[in-house]
């Protein structure tokens, strides 16, 4: 016959309320936790496990990295130092003070802010400023022979890069241009070498055909002319467009209206021709 089950000692139930309210705490954590600091140690994710914020909060590395496969979040990703991740990045704003450096893809819903970006996939959206430049290593040898549409790009005072229009939608105050032929005769086409080309490679500096836009703006042709775009403290771009000769700083020569002049001074020669019956 069985014996009948002692009562818990009054330790053991202390102990188990303890175990109970201990277990409650970390699920309760585990759910929850309005701050929280981790110390030297780190915060690891075992399993397959995720870090998600929610829409407003953020991640902010004020001085440090962040390195993950990959790195989602509904509104800002920011860091004090370097963003790295070996997979995708998704989110609405991607900020580092240092560089974003990501080998598979970037997709991001509100702004992109870095030292330097760099994807070995492919980085895409609506608009992108770089106030350095663009530089592409490849894009010299691409070919564009393989049919279909191509045209020439211009880059406006203001940064943004575009196709200028030549058709009459866009256009008004259309009149014929009344040429005058001596303009051909004050072109004086000079050969010449960029300083910055002979201080980087010497006597091996290319010689170069062009005009000198400070000549053509004495000569009154400033819309031959490209001024210079100057620059104020907080880094907004000041077009100096063609405004007398105090303001006006001829920086280059809009080299595609040259074929214009020429058009019209070849038929100007043909007029002359008829009319001597030559």
């Amino acid at each position: 016959m069985a014996l009948p089950a002692l009562p818990p000692a009054e330790d053991d139930q202390v102990r188990r309320a303890r175990d109970l309210e201990r277990a409650g705490q970390e699920q309760a954590a585990a759910r929850s936790a309005e701050k929280t600091t981790i110390g030297a140690g780190g915060l690891v994710v075992k399993d397959g496990g995720s870090i998600r914020v929610e829409a407003p909060g953020t991640i902010d590395l004020p001085g440090g990295a962040f390195s993950a496969n990959s790195l989602t979040a509904a509104t800002t990703i920011a860091a004090g130092d370097t963003i790295s991740t070996p997979a995708n990045v998704q989110g609405g704003g991607l900020v580092s003070t240092g560089a974003a450096s990501i080998a598979g893809s970037m997709t991001v819903g509100g702004t992109v802010v870095a030292g330097a970006v760099s994807a070995t996939g492919e980085v895409s959206g609506n608009h992108a400023t770089f106030p350095g430049g663009i530089n592409s290593v490849d894009v010299y040898n691409r070919l564009l022979t393989y049919g279909g549409g191509y045209k020439n790009q211009y880059i406006h005072i203001d940064g943004n890069q575009g196709y200028v229009p030549s058709s009459r939608q866009f256009k008004q105050d259309i009149e014929e241009w009344k040429f005058d032929p001596s303009i051909v005769s004050y072109l004086r086409v000079v050969t010449f070498r960029y300083i910055a080309a002979v201080e980087n490679l010497g006597d091996e500096a290319e010689q170069e055909l062009g005009l000198i836009a400070e000549e053509l703006f004495e000569l009154g042709y400033h819309w031959l002319v490209d001024y210079e775009v100057r620059y104020t403290e907080k880094g907004a771009r000041v077009p100096v467009p063609f405004q007398g000769e105090v303001e006006s700083i001829p920086f280059g020569v809009k080299y595609e209206r040259i074929c214009l002049i020429l058009l019209s001074w070849a038929q100007s020669i043909e007029l002359r021709l008829e009319a001597a019956g030559i």
